[in-house]
């Protein structure tokens, strides 16, 4: 706006009127020099999205664009089918350079003969400087109807300028009148449509596609839209469509890789976000995301290297600081060598306490951390994480879980089966019951034992849990008997024999299978 209202003071020739803007000046002096310390413009300029001569020989047909816009603004749109131009000798540059030229050379002739079209002339000046910066500075954007905010001052000088000429109002003034009034009537026609379509985001990027179908940001821009409605089989087609058009967006393929890794489908996630990286390694999502893919699979040392990535751009990136605190605590638990188990662990605790310096709220760090307490052999301060865990969210089921798996594994099974309980009462699911199953085992409590396990084992398509269960039913049969209820041991025994094959079924080579049905089998005869 600066040099505008330098253009303006020009016209007025009223020197008091420039120490006025001596706070804008400051300002304008102050932004840039904020985005050169910051590194914002020099990395912008080093790194233009098209070179300057095709942007330079673009913006002059968008001058004209606009130009017919702001004359009949039909067709309005975020996103516009307009294509670069890489040559002077292109039919639209050459048409637009031409069209530019007449109206230049109009406006110095009717200068020359009328002083009072000069309006004219600041206005049109008003215009181009209004979309200067679009000629040296490219933007991912060929055109876009907000640039021209600023120059529709300019547009509408100019015009008023025009029809100010030889008191063209003053003579014609009812037929102006009538016929401003009726244009003002069908701009805002135009602007009640427009705002049917600003109402929500699915139709405005419906409408974008539909006006500039060959525009890759349209169809990007939708599949977002419909992922957030949950219309993700819509969604993929549209970042695929987005990537026919233009192959090497980025935003499409890490979108697409998201989606992917979303259903689990981890090699196709895993070639989409490769090839998002590949073209721009500054997504931190996308780098996050990559190391999911690599957590899922297995690959340690992959996913540690691409969470770390993600830090270096932001290093308070809290999914990040997650999964790669958690990716220590795992290496931690697996490293055989105790120094590298101990250097993990202290890496994981640093990342989980650095989570909580962040938000002391942050339960899944507090669990996790507490984890890694367990494993460095300070049950203590693991259970005082786990209770804190607990007072700040009641009703969380993995606090609850993880406390119950700390006390059953220091042998402390009165003192789980509660929590074990609670997490069930909270969502629980067959992994607990069947841990709870375990406890409740190790107590000697088989009928709860056994319930426990015929919850759990359908779920899981465990041997080991059908095993459990065959070895309690076993024990409930004997106490049946010594009870003398032997039909209460037979429906038991039975029960227990069908477990065993299940066992059988799922894992042939299960050990001892064999032997416990052979036994069975006799105990039945």
């Amino acid at each position: 706006m600066v040099p505008l209202l330098a253009l303006l003071e020009m016209r007025r020739n009223r020197k008091r009127e420039w120490r006025s803007h001596i706070p804008f000046w400051i300002l304008a002096a102050v932004y840039l020099a904020v985005i050169s310390a910051n590194g914002f413009l020099t990395g912008s300029l080093a790194n233009l999205v098209r070179p300057l001569d095709v942007q330079m020989l673009t913006q002059v047909k968008a001058v004209v664009y606009y130009l017919v816009l702001h004359i009949m603004p039909a067709g309005l749109s975020v996103v516009h089918d307009f294509s670069a131009s890489e040559s002077v000798a292109d039919g639209a540059v050459v048409c637009s350079l031409l069209f530019l030229g007449t109206l230049a050379a109009s406006l110095v002739w009717a200068a020359a003969k009328w002083r009072s079209t000069a309006m004219v002339g600041v206005g049109a000046a008003w215009f181009l400087i209004g979309l200067s910066l679009t000629f040296v500075m490219p933007l991912f954007v060929l055109v876009s109807e907000h640039r021209s905010y600023i120059s529709s001052a300019g547009f509408l000088i100019a015009s008023l300028g025009a029809l100010g000429h030889h008191q063209l109002i003053a003579r014609q003034g009812l037929a102006l009148r009538g016929t401003g009034s009726a244009l003002l009537v069908f701009l805002a026609l135009l602007t009640w449509q427009r705002n049917n379509i600003w109402l929500d985001g699915l139709s405005l990027w419906k409408d974008a596609v539909a006006k500039a179908p060959h525009m890759s940001r349209g169809h990007q821009n939708l599949g977002v839209t419909l992922e957030e409605l949950g219309q993700v089989e819509a969604a993929k087609r549209s970042y695929e469509r987005a990537l026919a058009l233009q192959p090497d967006m980025a935003d499409a393929l890490k979108n697409l890789g998201r989606l992917y890794l979303s259903q689990g489908n981890l090699e196709m996630a895993e070639d989409f976000l490769n090839r998002s990286l590949a073209i721009d390694d500054h997504y931190v999502q996308t780098h996050v995301n990559l190391g999911s893919v690599y957590l899922k699979t297995g690959r340690w040392r992959q996913a540690a290297k691409r969470l770390e990535s993600a830090l270096e751009l932001e290093p308070e990136n809290s999914v990040a600081l997650t999964n790669l605190a958690s990716l220590y605590l795992e290496q931690g638990l697996r490293e055989d060598d105790e120094a590298a188990a101990r250097a993990y662990l202290t890496r994981a605790a640093i990342g989980f306490k650095s989570l909580l310096a962040k938000d002391a709220r942050n339960v899944e760090a507090r669990i996790n951390l507490a984890g890694v307490y367990a494993a460095q052999g300070r049950p203590d301060s693991a259970s005082a994480l786990y209770q804190q865990a607990i007072e700040i969210q009641p009703k969380n089921r993995d606090a609850y879980a993880n406390f119950a798996r700390h006390l059953a594994a220091s042998g402390d099974h009165a003192a789980a089966i509660p929590l074990y309980l609670a997490a069930l009462a909270n969502g629980g699911d067959a992994q607990v019951s069947y841990e709870v199953g375990n406890s409740y085992a190790a107590m000697r409590n088989f009928p709860s034992a056994a319930a426990a396990y015929r919850q759990a084992c359908p779920g899981r398509a465990d041997p080991t849990c059908f095993y459990n269960l065959a070895e309690v039913l076993l024990e409930l049969g004997r106490e049946s008997r010594s009870e003398g209820d032997p039909d209460r041991a037979r429906q038991r025994w039975e029960e227990a024999r069908a477990s065993y094959l299940q066992v059988e079924r799922l894992a042939p080579d299960f050990r001892m299978i064999a032997q416990r049905l052979r036994r069975l089998n006799a105990m039945l005869e």
